[in-house]
């Protein structure tokens, strides 16, 4: 499951900072650096419905003007492609991988050898999501969960927590 969960981590890594880079704002002001990157952007009502209906409008990024009501601003660009911006984000994409591996060793084997440690991995699986959960419907994280990646990385915590809990009981058993 660890490998999955790296494997679905580092993938949305490298399409979000080399191929296809995409964010969101809600609010009423002008999307001016995305528009600055040549990002096409589409603003839609900040209402349930929409979600439903999907209705959106072209951004114009020549007129700057901020907008009347609050809106969802989704920006999308494509990247283009370098030699060295792939080579940088493949090391730091294996960097993350070597280290999502063995902090999941280091956390199993002390868990394993440690009740008090498996019930505060524990403790941490249910406190990382209903903080996540909690922070994000309150409108406080709707600025950080913007880009898929974020979303990816905010999930894979409680996952990866739960991970090792699972593998520390059977290390313990």
């Amino acid at each position: 499951m660890v490998v999955r969960m790296t494997i679905c981590l580092v993938l949305s890594y490298l399409w979000q900072h080399c191929v296809l880079e995409t964010s969101q704002q809600v609010g009423t002001e002008f999307p001016t650096a995305e528009c600055d990157k040549g990002a096409d952007c589409f603003a839609s009502d900040l209402h349930f419905i929409t979600f439903f209906d999907r209705q959106y409008e072209a951004v114009n990024c020549k007129d700057t003007n901020e907008f009347k009501n609050r809106v969802v601003v989704s920006c999308i660009r494509f990247i283009p492609p370098t030699a060295t911006t792939w080579l940088m984000h493949l090391a730091i994409s294996h960097s993350v991988t070597q280290l999502n591996f063995k902090a999941f060793e280091i956390f199993v084997w002390v868990g394993g050898n440690s009740k008090w440690c498996r019930r505060v991995v524990g403790s941490l699986i249910f406190i990382s999501l209903s903080l996540f959960i909690g922070l994000f419907f309150a409108g406080i994280m709707s600025e950080f969960v913007s880009s898929w990646l974020s979303f990816v990385m905010s999930l894979t915590i409680p996952l990866f927590l739960h991970s090792t809990y699972r593998s520390s009981k059977q290390l313990q058993n």
